[in-house]
């Protein structure tokens, strides 16, 4: 892998990308399944907002799935750990945040729904939770491809447009903010 930094997104390929994509799907219809059964233990976050469910992760670590934690190692890319999410499109969008404790992850989406994912820039500097649209700048849209490896910047802020059904992408969380 070579460009280990991006301001938003950028498409990554790496060594063995298949054997890391079945893992990455294995991983991905666990918490699907996880999903119908409201898994505790693996349950990261559940977002609701106005009563409605819009976003729900599940936490893997890296002793959870040893075959991709070696398959990544073998080529000196060491993650934090493996976060699912699944997104909730009831409004078909999911409004523009940047995340609490994610900085740096190699993102993977299931699903194959062709959702927009949008970079912004802030008008009024860093703020928890939510941001109106009138609240930020358009920097970037990006249709992110099913199949594919994206190096993905959590602290750009950033939304997702054109869900309209249940959206499943697994993080390889690469690093974190304190």
């Amino acid at each position: 892998m070579t460009n280990m930094y991006t301001d938003t997104i950028c498409e990554v390929t790496l060594e063995n990308q298949n054997l890391i994509i079945d893992e990455l799907d294995s991983m991905c219809n666990q918490s699907l399944s996880d999903n119908d059964l409201n898994n505790k233990e693996k349950l990261a976050t559940n977002g609701i907002v106005d009563g409605k469910l819009i976003y729900r992760s599940y936490d893997y670590s890296l002793d959870d799935n040893t075959t991709l934690t070696k398959l990544l190692n073998d080529q000196q890319i060491f993650p934090t750990n493996y976060l699912c999410s699944l997104l909730y499109g009831q409004d078909g969008s999911y409004k523009p945040h940047s995340d609490k404790h994610r900085l740096l992850s190699i993102m993977y989406l299931k699903t194959d729904e062709p959702a927009t994912t949008n970079f912004y820039e802030s008008k009024i500097g860093r703020k928890k939770g939510f941001y109106e649209f009138d609240e930020v700048d358009l920097l970037e849209e990006k249709v992110i491809e099913r199949n594919k490896l994206y190096l993905f910047n959590h602290q750009t802020v950033h939304s997702v447009t054109d869900v309209y059904k249940l959206r499943c992408n697994i993080s390889i969380n690469l690093s974190n903010i304190e």
